[in-house]
């Protein structure tokens, strides 16, 4: 299982385009926007049916991509397979890292306008993974450092990660 992630750069527009053939999702990108497509609500849980390879051009710009069928809503679709946002299980320990712009902070709630700034890198154990919300979706413990043992909400972008296999310009913006 996957969750839907979103596809602008608008902060306030957590949707992602879904379309109904690969063919759609390059139209899609190439002319920022397809007919065919519909939006998707960020956070909505899909299984993942196939995973297809990028053939050329623009398609290796957007790396593979994924078909997907919304478990309890009803659509099947593709998507930019880069652009899905993992299932999580409570437990997970993961590294995470301060972000170019933005610093590293753990909040006493999940929409909590002030959060104590953290040293640059630090592992935490998840203790629960809320996609469908916006901002902080990680509801944490962090294990190490002068933080650890505080409990607190963090954002799933600062979530430590290779480089992936392929080059893709959405995925990189």
């Amino acid at each position: 299982m996957a969750y839907i992630g979103h596809d602008n750069t608008d902060a306030t527009d957590r949707r992602q385009s879904v379309c109904p053939s690969v063919d759609a999702v390059v139209e899609w990108w190439e002319q920022s926007g397809s007919k065919q497509c519909f939006t998707a609500n960020h956070g909505t849980p899909v299984k993942i049916e196939a995973i297809i390879p990028a053939r050329s051009g623009t398609d290796r710009q957007l790396g593979p991509f994924a078909k997907v069928r919304a478990i309890n809503v009803g659509w099947t679709g593709y998507v930019a397979a880069c652009l899905l946002q993992p299932s999580i299980p409570v437990g997970t320990v993961i590294p995470m890292e301060r972000d170019w712009s933005d610093g590293l902070t753990l909040a006493p709630r999940q929409g909590a306008a002030k959060a104590i700034d953290l040293p640059t890198d630090v592992k935490v154990k998840v203790l629960g993974y809320y996609p469908q919300f916006r901002g902080r979706t990680l509801f944490v413990k962090v294990l190490d450092g002068a933080y650890r043992n505080r409990r607190g909400w963090m954002v799933i972008e600062d979530v430590a990660a290779p480089p992936p296999p392929f080059e893709d310009d959405l995925c990189d913006s």
